[in-house]
């Protein structure tokens, strides 16, 4: 039985209703032949206070929009962006490493723009050929990361 994993992440949006479709659909088309599992990776598998990552997320947009959009803008910013992305990547490694073995994934699926960028680097540095895909599922401009 292949092993699918799709992360998400509860931000607010469609993103769990996308994993979730996506998990229907692969057992209604497919049935036993895939085992699909849906996990949020900032609030399950990561450390305080990055497992906060999405309550802090609805917060600012909700409460603080003009700090979202201050910290939106320095996303902009790829000189800003990539060292911070580069250092998150490398404290998180062990613990995404830890997720990803501990599913056995044929295949990663991302149905979230922050379930990208780091996970693809922790797979690549595991020296492992996952097949890894994004389900784009906000048709809108995001930050470059």
């Amino acid at each position: 039985m292949k092993k699918i994993l799709i992360l998400m992440s509860d931000t607010g949006g469609g993103h769990r209703a996308s994993a979730e479709a996506l998990r229907d659909a692969f057992h209604e088309r497919y049935g036993a032949r895939f085992q699909v599992e849906m996990v949020d990776l900032w609030i399950k598998h990561t450390p305080p206070p990055l497992n906060q990552v999405p309550k802090a997320y609805r917060f600012l947009v909700n409460d603080v929009p003009w700090l979202y959009q201050f910290i939106y803008g320095v996303g902009q910013r790829s000189e800003v962006i990539d060292p911070v992305m580069e250092a998150a990547a490398r404290f998180l490694q062990p613990f995404i490493r830890r997720t990803i073995d501990a599913y056995g994934p044929d295949l990663i699926v991302s149905v979230h723009p922050l379930m990208q960028a780091i996970p693809l680097d922790v797979v690549a540095w595991m020296e492992r050929a996952i097949p890894f895909v994004t389900v784009v599922t906000d048709l809108i401009t995001i930050p470059p990361v």
